[in-house]
C-alpha cells in the first residue's frame, strides 16, 4: 500500500487502520478460496497461489491494482491512495523455497516503483537486476551495437477461420551478466534516458525488412505492423523516418500499421496528431494497442484515424469466469463494430475464452492457446515459406495456410 504512513500521520492510525482492514477485505475478495493471503508487514500484502497461468497472473495483478487502489470512505472523508502488485513465480516441476518466491516479488516490486508503474512481474530466466537505474542506463546504451537486442514473433489468428492473419514482433533484451532483461524493465529506461527513438527505429527496420521478405514469398498482401514509443511520436521528423525506412526495406506504406497507446490518444499532442497524420496520408494504418488499461474511451477514436483496436488481456483472463469483464469485452466489441473497426483480444489462454471470444464475433485472437512467441525462421516454417516445422509445442492446432501478418515494438 503506497502512502500508509501520510494516511497515518494526518488522518490518524485509527483510518490508517481502516485501509488495512478494508484492503485485506477487497484482497480476500478478489482470490479463489484455495489461495492464501496474509498481512506481511506493516504495509504490504502477500498472495500464496498455485496453478495460475502468467495470463492469469497478469490478469489477477492488473485487478488488484483496479480494486484496491479504488477510494476507501472513511466516516469523515474520501480516503485515496494507490497499491504497487508484483508477482514472483516459478513453473510447477521447479522446486523453490518461500523466501525465493518472496525475494523474487521484491525485486520485482523494486523494479516497478523505480520505474513508476503500478504491476510487475519477476519471470522465470529473470536475473536479480541491480537496484541502481544507472546500471541498467549504461548496459542498455550500447546493447544495439554489441546486438543484444533481437525480436520474436508471435502469430494473431482470425477467429472464425484460425487462420494466422497477423504477427506480433516483440523486443527481447539478453545481457551478458544481467541475463534476459523484461521489456517492462528496459523500455521506461529507454524512454527516460533517449534511447527509445534509436531502438525504436531498429525494431521498425527489422519489421520492415522481414515484412518484405514474407510480402515478396507470401500469396496474399500482408500488413505489417509497429507499436511506437509517445516519446517517438513527440519528434517532429518521425513520420519522415518512418517513410525513408520503409523505402529502404521495400515495404509499401500500406502494408504498415502503426500502433499506439491510450496514453497518446489522451495526451493530445499536437506533434504527435500532425505525424499520425502524415502517416495515415502516407497510407500507413493506425491502431489502438491494450484498450482498456488507460482512461479514453471509444468515442476519442473518432479523434483520428483509427482501423484497430486490441482489447487488453486483463479483460480476457476473467471473460469466461466474470461477469464484470464479458460485459466490458462485449460492449467494446459492440461500439467497435458501430465504428466500424477490426478488434484482437490480447492473451487468449484457454479454449472457454476463445469460445466466448467467437460468440461476440471478436475479429482476431492472440495468446499461448494458439502460439508463443517465435524466432523469425520458426514463424516462416509455420507460414509454410520454409520447409520443416517449428517444434509441436509451438504449433497451435488451429493454424492454417492463408497468411498475412503484423509486428511491433513490445513495451
Amino acid at each position: 500500500i503506497n502512502g500508509l504512513k501520510v494516511v497515518n500521520d494526518t488522518l490518524g492510525h485509527e483510518v490508517g487502520d481502516r485501509v488495512l482492514e478494508t484492503t485485506a477485505e477487497r484482497l480476500l475478495g478478489s482470490v479463489r478460496d484455495e489461495d492464501t493471503v496474509a498481512r506481511f508487514g506493516g504495509d504490504q500484502f502477500v498472495i500464496a497461489a498455485a496453478g495460475l497461468s502468467t495470463g492469469a497472473l497478469r490478469g489477477l495483478a492488473d485487478r488488484l491494482v483496479r480494486t484496491l487502489g479504488a477510494p476507501i470512505d472513511d466516516d469523515d472523508a474520501s480516503v485515496q491512495r494507490t497499491v504497487s502488485v508484483t508477482v514472483g513465480m516459478a513453473k510447477s516441476d521447479t522446486r523453490m523455497q518461500a523466501q525465493d518466491l518472496l525475494r523474487r516479488a521484491d525485486v520485482a516490486m523494486h523494479q516497478a516503483k523505480r520505474a513508476g508503474t503500478s504491476w510487475g512481474f519477476y519471470e522465470e530466466g529473470q536475473q536479480g537486476l541491480p537496484g541502481d537505474e544507472l546500471v541498467l542506463h549504461s548496459a542498455l546504451h550500447g546493447a544495439l551495437d554489441r546486438q543484444e537486442l533481437s525480436v520474436v514473433y508471435q502469430p494473431i489468428f482470425e477467429s472464425d477461420t484460425g487462420r494466422i492473419t497477423a504477427v506480433e514482433a516483440l523486443i527481447r533484451w539478453t545481457h551478458p551478466e544481467l541475463g534476459r532483461v523484461g521489456p517492462d524493465q528496459f523500455i521506461p529506461i529507454a524512454e527516460k534516458h533517449g534511447l527509445i527513438a534509436a531502438m525504436g527505429d531498429w525494431v521498425l527496420r527489422q519489421a520492415a525488412e522481414q515484412g518484405a521478405v514474407w510480402n515478396t514469398e507470401a500469396e496474399r498482401p500482408t500488413l505489417m505492423a509497429v507499436n511506437v514509443s509517445p516519446r517517438q511520436l513527440v519528434d517532429p521528423a518521425f513520420a519522415d523516418r518512418v517513410e525513408a525506412i520503409l523505402l529502404e526495406a521495400g515495404l509499401t506504406p500500406n502494408l504498415l500499421s502503426i500502433e499506439i497507446t491510450e496514453t497518446v490518444l489522451m495526451a493530445d499532442d499536437a506533434t504527435t496528431v500532425r505525424n499520425l497524420r502524415r502517416l495515415d496520408q502516407l497510407g500507413t494504418r493506425l491502431a489502438l494497442d491494450d484498450f482498456g488499461t488507460g482512461y479514453s474511451s471509444l468515442s476519442h477514436l473518432r479523434r483520428l484515424p483509427i482501423s484497430v483496436v486490441k482489447i487488453d488481456r486483463s479483460f480476457i483472463d476473467g471473460l469466461a469466469t466474470e461477469k464484470d469483464d464479458s460485459a466490458i469485452v462485449s460492449g467494446v466489441i459492440g461500439m467497435a463494430r458501430g465504428l466500424d473497426l477490426k478488434i484482437i483480444a490480447e492473451g487468449v489462454e484457454t479454449k472457454a475464452q476463445a469460445d466466448a471470444l467467437r460468440g461476440l464475433s471478436c475479429d482476431f485472437m492472440q495468446g499461448y492457446l494458439f502460439a508463443r512467441p517465435l524466432p523469425r525462421d520458426a514463424v516462416s516454417k509455420l507460414l509454410g515459406l520454409e520447409p520443416g516445422a517449428p517444434p509441436a509445442d509451438d504449433v497451435p492446432p488451429e493454424a492454417g495456410r492463408d497468411h498475412s501478418w503484423r509486428a511491433s515494438l513490445a513495451r
